[in-house]
């Protein structure tokens, strides 16, 4: 398993878990967390055969900004990248992959129920099946598709609730709760 996910992120200071785009649930699956316990902020989460490898920021990050967070994962090793810089690593072994759902703005528990919401804003969500990031790099703005792409979700234009996703596979998002879509300067 070779996997990207990423996302850019506008959020207050965490005062509890809160995930951003998440298939993790009961050990298993891979997602990126706004806030864990014992100050990881951000931070990577990925189960695997070995247990479960977390990267995490231990040093706070400018909130109410926005930010690009990225997660990859190469078999081995879990690499997170905030603003494109790499800020944590860390090595598991083979990925075991759970029957949760995706969530974006939150994560799965064990019976799939949507838990740890997100309050902020997510935008440009892309899941890729390839390690796109190996060291620092320049984080484009708006993403794009190729056929590395599993999701791709730039929240730009509802359709009758749900959220077209641009990577052709036809993974489209629907909202759930109190969501809401809008424009802002991300300069």
């Amino acid at each position: 398993w070779r996997m990207t996910i990423e996302a850019w992120v506008k959020g207050p200071e965490p005062s509890g878990n809160a995930a951003v785009v998440s298939r993790f649930a009961d050990g298993a699956g891979m997602g990126i967390v706004w806030s864990r316990p014992g100050g990881v902020l951000p931070a990577g989460l990925v189960g695997t055969a070995r247990g479960v490898v977390l990267a995490g920021l231990d040093e706070p990050i400018e909130w109410d900004a926005w930010h690009h967070v990225a997660m990859t994962y190469d078999g081995d090793d879990a690499t997170l990248f905030v603003d494109g810089r790499a800020v944590a690593r860390g090595s598991g072994g083979d990925l075991v992959v759970g029957d949760a759902p995706v969530y974006i703005g939150a994560e799965p528990n064990d019976r799939g129920d949507p838990v740890s919401m997100f309050s902020g804003m997510i935008d440009e969500v892309r899941v890729s099946s390839s390690v796109r990031y190996a060291e620092g790099f320049e984080p484009d703005r708006v993403h794009e598709t190729d056929a590395d792409t599993l999701l791709l979700l730039h929240f730009d234009r509802p359709y009758h609730g749900a959220h077209p996703d641009d990577s052709g596979r036809g993974h489209h998002g629907w909202t759930v709760g109190r969501v809401r879509i809008v424009r802002e300067d991300l300069d």
